[in-house]
């Protein structure tokens, strides 16, 4: 298990170094857009939505 972990990210790397910038790319990409659902569903369906759909 040790020697295989590095033997397969080192492959990994050194055959598609732009897989992972772009994996990256779009881990930060969900987070970001988890962040700003929450911070929208707190925000939006709080007081705000229900005020806007009541009336």
């Amino acid at each position: 298990m040790e020697e295989r972990g590095p033997e397969t990210r080192r492959r990994m790397r050194l055959s598609s170094p732009p897989v992972a910038f772009i994996g990256g790319l779009l881990l930060l990409a969900a987070l970001i857009a988890a962040i700003i659902l929450v911070i929208y569903a707190i925000g939006g369906f709080g007081e705000g939505s229900e005020g806007s759909l009541g009336r």
